[in-house]
C-alpha cells in the first residue's frame, strides 16, 4: 500500500520569497559548494541544504548514469536513517516526471499528481511535484525532485530558486563525477595491467612446463649415456701408465663432466632435482653467493638487507645458484662497469609470509620483445651465455615454492624479484658424504633397465674387488635375491635403478623386499630428479644415492655410506 506524505509543511505554501532571503540562501547554498567532499557526501549535503533553505518536505537528487537516473541523496521522508534511501529508486531514461525532464532539460511543476499520469508513486505519495534538471554545458547530469503533501504547493518563484540552486550545483557536480570517473579509470588501469602481468607469467609458466618436460626427458636419456662414457673413461685410466694416453683419457672426463654439469642444469629447469630443504640464514647467502659472482667483474654491488630477518627453509646449493645466475646476468648487462642493487626485506603481511630479495642492475633492461621469452631454455642474448641460467633459477624458485619474476615496471635497468616463503618446514637433508676408501670382497645385487649400465656397473665393481650380480627387470632382481636370501652368502647391497620404463621401480622393488627383510641395504641410482625418493632416500628405505653420471669414486662414496 502507498503511504501519502503527511500534511504539514516545514514552510507551508507562501508567495514569492524576498531578493534579500534568497540572496542569502543562495548565499549560503555556494558556500556548501566550496567543500572538497567526495560526490557522495556531496549530494547528501545538497539534498539537505535544499530541504533546510526552501522549507521542502522532500527533496530526492538523481544522477544520470548509464543505466538510467540513480536515487543517490536525499531529504525527508525518503531518509528516515541518517544517509540511507528507504527504498531506493531507479527509474528508466525517458520514464516518470523525473525522466521527462533529465530528458527534455526542461523543469516541471505538477501541482496534482493524481492527475499526471506520470508519476511513478513512491512508498509514500506526494501530491505535487517539483521537478527541476541540473545541466552542466548543455547535458543534463543530474536532476533535483521535491514533493509536498499539498496540491498546488510549489510557485514559479519555487521552481526559479531551486532552478538557481541546480545552477550553482552543476559545475561541483560534474567536477566531482569526473574525479570519481578518474578514481574508477585509474583504478581499472591498474587492475588491468596487474591482470597483464599476471597472464604474462601464467603463459610463461605454461610454456615452461611443457618445455621442462621433453628437457627432462632428453636429459634423463642422455645421463644414461654419459654414465657408460663416463665410468669407462674412470675404469681405463686406471689400466694406463702415465702418459698421452692418459692425459687423453683425462681430458675426456673433465668434457663428460661438463656435460654432466650440463644435463643437471636441464633436470633443474625440468622441474627435477628436489631440493634438499634446511633451515638457513638467506640474507647470508644471497650476500656470499652475489659477492663472490661478481669476483673480478667490474660490477659493483650495494646490499640493503634487513636486519634479523627470519631464516627461511631453503636448499642451500640451488638456492646460491639462483642469486649467482642473477649476479653474472647483472655482470653481463654491464660490460662496461655498473652496480647491481640487491634489497633483501622480510615481508609478514604477503601470503605466504616471505623473504623478498630485488636484484636491479643500471643496465640497458629487457626489452619488451624478449620479457616473454628470458625464462625460456637456451634463450639468451649474450654471446657467452647458455640461456639456462633464468630458466634453471625460475624452476628452483618454483619448487621452492617461492617465485622469480621480472619486474616490468621499474623505469630502467632489469629488476628481477625473488621471493621465498618464510614458513615451510625443515624436513630431514641429505649427509654429504666423504669419498672414503670403500670395503671389499662385497656381493651385490645390481638392477638397471640399460644393459650398457649393467654392464658398466659390473666392471666398476668387480674392478674394486667386489662380486657382482645383474638383473634387467624388478621380477628377475626379486627372483635373484629370493634365491640367494638363504644361501651361505646373501647380497650385502642392492643396487636399484629408481626408474624402470614399463616396469616396476627401484622404490616399490625396494619395499617388496623389505616386506620381507627390513634389514637389506639398498643404493638408489637415478639420472631424472623428478621424485622425493631422490631428495631423502634415507626415509624411502635406501642408505643413500648414487647420482647419474658417476665415476668409479662416487659409486665407492655410496658403498662407504651403504655399508657404515
Amino acid at each position: 500500500m502507498t503511504d501519502q506524505l503527511p500534511e504539514k509543511s516545514i514552510r507551508g505554501k507562501t508567495g514569492a520569497m524576498d531578493p534579500q532571503t534568497a540572496l542569502r540562501q543562495l548565499t549560503s547554498f555556494a558556500h556548501l559548494l566550496l567543500q572538497r567532499n567526495s560526490l557522495d557526501d556531496l549530494l547528501w549535503d545538497i539534498a539537505q541544504k535544499i530541504g533546510e533553505l526552501l522549507g521542502f518536505d522532500d527533496c530526492v537528487v538523481y544522477l544520470v548514469e548509464p543505466e538510467g537516473l540513480f536515487q543517490v541523496a536525499a531529504f525527508g521522508i525518503k531518509n528516515p536513517r541518517e544517509r540511507e534511501i528507504y527504498e531506493r529508486l531507479i527509474i528508466a531514461k525517458n520514464h516518470g516526471i523525473v525522466g521527462y525532464v533529465a530528458s527534455t532539460g526542461k523543469p516541471l511543476i505538477t501541482n496534482d499528481t493524481s492527475l499526471e499520469p506520470r508519476y511513478l508513486k513512491d512508498f509514500v505519495a506526494g501530491r505535487s511535484e517539483l521537478t527541476v534538471p541540473i545541466i552542466y554545458e548543455g547535458v543534463v547530469i543530474g536532476v533535483l525532485d521535491c514533493e509536498s503533501a499539498f496540491i498546488n504547493h510549489f510557485s514559479d518563484s519555487d521552481q526559479v530558486m531551486l532552478t538557481a540552486v541546480a545552477t550553482l550545483a552543476a559545475p561541483r557536480i560534474a567536477s566531482a563525477i569526473a574525479e570519481r570517473n578518474h578514481k574508477v579509470t585509474v583504478a581499472n588501469l591498474v587492475k588491468a595491467e596487474a591482470d597483464h602481468l599476471q597472464r604474462e607469467q601464467e603463459l610463461v609458466a605454461d610454456r615452461l612446463v611443457s618445455l621442462g618436460q621433453l628437457a627432462g626427458g632428453i636429459a634423463h636419456d642422455f645421463n644414461n649415456l654419459l654414465t657408460a662414457i663416463l665410468g669407462n673413461i674412470s675404469l681405463a685410466r686406471l689400466d694406463l701408465p702415465l702418459g698421452t694416453s692418459l692425459d687423453l683419457l683425462t681430458e675426456a672426463e673433465v668434457a663428460c663432466e661438463r656435460a654432466q654439469s650440463l644435463t643437471k642444469q636441464l633436470l633443474t629447469f625440468s622441474r627435477g632435482g628436489d631440493p634438499v630443504m634446511l633451515v638457513q640464514d638467506l640474507g647470508k647467502i644471497v650476500r656470499d653467493s652475489i659477492q663472490f659472482a661478481l669476483r673480478g667483474t667490474n660490477t659493483a654491488v650495494r646490499f640493503d638487507i634487513d636486519n634479523a630477518l627470519p631464516l627461511a627453509t631453503l636448499d642451500i646449493g640451488q638456492i646460491t645458484q639462483v642469486f649467482h645466475n642473477l649476479a653474472i646476468n647483472a655482470s653481463q648487462a654491464t660490460p662496461a662497469g655498473g652496480t647491481l642493487h640487491v634489497t633483501v626485506r622480510n615481508q609478514p603481511t604477503y601470503t605466504p609470509p616471505c623473504i623478498e630479495v630485488r636484484c636491479q642492475d643500471d643496465g640497458p633492461g629487457v626489452s619488451v620483445e624478449n620479457r616473454l621469452r628470458i625464462f625460456d631454455p637456451y634463450f639468451t642474448t649474450k654471446a657467452s651465455g647458455t640461456g639456462l641460467g633464468l630458466a634453471t633459477s625460475f624452476w628452483i624458485m618454483r619448487r621452492h615454492k617461492g617465485s622469480l619474476v621480472l619486474d616490468t615496471t621499474v623505469p630502467s635497468g632489469a629488476c628481477f624479484v625473488v621471493s621465498l616463503p618464510t614458513t615451510a618446514e625443515d624436513p630431514p637433508g641429505l649427509k654429504i658424504l666423504a669419498h672414503l676408501a670403500g670395503p671389499k670382497g662385497l656381493k651385490i645385487l645390481v638392477m638397471d633397465d640399460e644393459p650398457s649400465l649393467r654392464n658398466l656397473l659390473s666392471r666398476m665393481l668387480n674392478r674394486i674387488g667386489h662380486t657382482v650380480q645383474v638383473a634387467a627387470t624388478s621380477d628377475e632382481l626379486l627372483a635373484i635375491w629370493r634365491a640367494n636370501r638363504t644361501s651361505d652368502r646373501p647380497f650385502d647391497v642392492l643396487v636399484l635403478d629408481l626408474t624402470m620404463p614399463g616396469d616396476r621401480s627401484g622404490h616399490a622393488t625396494l619395499k617388496l623386499i623389505h616386506a620381507e627383510d627390513p634389514s637389506v641395504r639398498a643404493i638408489v641410482t637415478s639420472g631424472y630428479h623428478s621424485d622425493p625418493v631422490l631428495s631423502n632416500p634415507r626415509h624411502y628405505g635406501f642408505r643413500t644415492l648414487l647420482e647419474k653420471p658417476f665415476k668409479l669414486e662416487d659409486l665407492q662414496a655410496a658403498l662407504v655410506a651403504a655399508v657404515t
